[in-house]
């Protein structure tokens, strides 16, 4: 069940208090890890802007605490439904980010079938990052462009849409019930 943050006016809930408050991302980031949470700037701010659809109990109710309000006040959870949802290569960059997570995790299992190094799959679809397996990793996880995730599929000699079917539509139909 993919999760929001509630939104106020054109910001979220979580960015309003804070600016109300008059805190920086940096002064919520270090109370969270205070209360034990390994949070890093990006993925904060990720959260803060409704970038993630997916993050722990544990951190919502540290990030509760830090304001001094309930998960409730910030957290919504939207119903998703088969008729709403058309999951196909088409509409990649729509899919809710578990179902961008079940079509990593196949990737990741596709390279690792055909071993080849996250490192190596980087440097050929043309990663210009020094580290070039960090997108590649960033990318099983869910996370990136439409376009890298076909250059892997292409480099893996597979497509998005067999992907998605031998490797992500039985966990995203467990997903849905």
């Amino acid at each position: 069940m993919p999760i929001k943050i509630k939104e106020h006016k054109d910001m979220t809930v979580l960015q309003y208090i804070r600016k109300k408050r008059g805190l920086k991302q940096e002064d919520i980031i270090n109370s969270l890890q205070e209360k034990g949470q390994n949070i890093s700037t990006h993925h904060y701010s990720q959260l803060e802007r409704n970038v993630l659809q997916t993050f722990s109990v544990e951190l919502a109710m540290a990030i509760a605490k830090t304001f001094n309000i309930q998960v409730e006040d910030f957290v919504e959870f939207e119903e998703a439904s088969n008729e709403e949802m058309e999951i196909t290569p088409d509409n990649y960059t729509k899919l809710p980010y578990y179902i961008k997570k079940e079509i990593g995790k196949g990737l990741k299992e596709i390279r690792n079938e055909k071993k080849i190094l996250a490192e190596d799959a980087g440097e050929k679809i043309g990663i210009k990052a020094k580290n070039k397996a960090e997108p590649i990793y960033h990318l099983e996880n869910g996370h990136g462009s439409k376009k890298r995730v076909e250059a892997l599929c292409k480099l893996y000699g597979t497509t998005l849409e067999d992907v998605l079917n031998d490797y992500a539509y039985e966990a995203i139909r467990k997903k849905l019930r």
